[in-house]
């Protein structure tokens, strides 16, 4: 006899998928994708979630009044990118090889994905500059912008994610660093580094 285990998650509800504050972009969502339904989470997830990207696009525009007034050219604004969250009932998101559930999050709608600022296919090179003439890397200042503001009380960040546990091939970067808030953007040989898309647990 086969019997069958399904834990069924209540009331969560699809991420409204028009804001002026941040996207949408999850690779196979919609009818006949892959992961047609990824994008739901429980009403406390999706209203951090939301408070999340209106915090850090605010950010952004404050320091682009900042930047003006000292005769520097602003910055563009990235908005907030959320990928995967869970499925409309919860269960386990997707599988990988091993058959091993992803992130502890994705099965419950209380944290998920959030894409980085165009990461995966190298660094961006573009730069902006400070009043004080200093310059920065935008995509580094973005990725360091939104961990600060996705630590506590927010949230926390999932620091095999970030690649930052003693057991990674960068154990360079520990999960003490990790749970400390420090985000590597180079390795120790100095090659270009991050990972493409960093998660965000809510309500654990």
């Amino acid at each position: 006899m086969v019997v069958h285990a399904y834990a069924k998650k209540q009331n969560l509800q699809p991420m409204p998928r028009s804001d002026k504050d941040y996207t949408l972009d999850r690779p196979g969502e919609g009818p006949g994708g892959l992961h047609p339904q990824g994008l739901w989470a429980t009403p406390g997830t999706a209203r951090a979630f939301a408070d999340l990207a209106r915090v850090f696009r605010n950010y952004q525009e404050t320091h682009n009044s900042a930047l003006v007034a000292c005769g520097q050219i602003a910055w563009p604004v990235a908005l907030l990118s959320f990928n995967d969250i869970a499925l409309p009932e919860g269960g386990i998101l997707d599988l990988n090889g091993d058959w091993v559930p992803g992130h502890q999050t994705h099965n419950k709608g209380e944290g998920g994905d959030l894409n980085r600022f165009g990461a995966g296919a190298g660094m961006s090179s573009a730069k902006g500059t400070e009043c004080d003439g200093s310059k920065y890397n935008l995509q580094n200042w973005y990725a360091h912008l939104l961990l600060d503001l996705g630590s506590p009380p927010a949230g926390h960040w999932d620091c095999t994610d970030l690649q930052m546990t003693n057991s990674t091939p960068n154990a360079w970067n520990s999960a003490a660093r990790c749970a400390a808030g420090e985000f590597p953007t180079y390795t120790p040989s100095g090659a270009a580094w991050f990972p493409h898309r960093l998660h965000l647990h809510i309500e654990d």
